[in-house]
C-alpha cells in the first residue's frame, strides 16, 4: 500500500476441558437430608479458537481494522467479528 500501512494478524488455539462432568449435588445447611442434583449444559472437552485480524493504516491518521473471532469443536460453533474506523492526530 503506498499511502499507508497493512497489518494481518492470525491465531489458532486448542482448548482442552478438563473437567466434562456438569453436575453438582448441593445439600441445604438446614436441611442435611435432603440433597438434590443439578446438571448444567455439556461442553466439548476439545475445540479449536481461531482468530483474524486485518488492520489499514494511512498516512494521514485515518485507519480501519476487521476481526473475525471462532470457537469451533463437535458440540458447538460460535462466530463473533467486529470492525473499528479511527482517526489520530
Amino acid at each position: 500500500m503506498q499511502n499507508g500501512i497493512v497489518t494481518l494478524r492470525g491465531r489458532l488455539a486448542w482448548a482442552h476441558d478438563f473437567n466434562p462432568d456438569r453436575s453438582i449435588a448441593p445439600t441445604f445447611q438446614s436441611l442435611p437430608g435432603a440433597s438434590f442434583v443439578v446438571n448444567g449444559a455439556a461442553q466439548a472437552p476439545d475445540s479449536a479458537l481461531t482468530t483474524a485480524s486485518a488492520e489499514w493504516q494511512w498516512t494521514n491518521g485515518w485507519s480501519a481494522a476487521a476481526t473475525f473471532e471462532g470457537e469451533f469443536s463437535n458440540v458447538t460453533q460460535s462466530y463473533a467479528g467486529k470492525g473499528a474506523i479511527r482517526y489520530a492526530w
